[in-house]
């Protein structure tokens, strides 16, 4: 998802993607950004990636080259119930981090923490 001001090229955009799936035919004509909300780890379940992790998310950031990288935590779940025990994390946001230095990626990582305000100057 893209939030965009009415007029295009104006500030800010913002991409939303719960589950770092994505076309990148489709990133190329959306880019650049300001912002991008994404999980920095993933989830899996034997056999199947639900959320993918670090690596998918800094191929996401690669693309479409955002000021801010505003981190979802989705892989740092309190799970319960049968399937609870099937569920695992993929990677960490550590990782995702060492992963933009490595590719030299310059967008800012974010502290999101839920409940309080963020403002962020563009």
């Amino acid at each position: 998802y893209v939030l965009t001001p009415a007029r295009r090229g104006e500030s800010p955009s913002v991409y939303i993607e719960p589950h770092v799936e994505f076309d990148g035919a489709e990133l190329a004509r959306l880019a650049p950004v300001d912002a991008v909300i994404t999980p920095v780890s993933g989830q899996r379940l034997p056999g199947f990636e639900l959320v993918h992790g670090p690596h998918a998310s800094a191929e996401l950031v690669r693309r479409l080259r955002p000021r801010w990288v505003l981190p979802m935590r989705n892989g740092a779940v309190d799970a319960s119930g049968l399937s609870a025990p099937l569920i695992s994390e993929v990677g960490t946001g550590a990782e995702f981090e060492s992963r933009l230095r490595a590719e030299n990626l310059e967008a800012e990582v974010v502290d999101v923490r839920p409940g309080a305000q963020l403002t962020l100057r563009l």
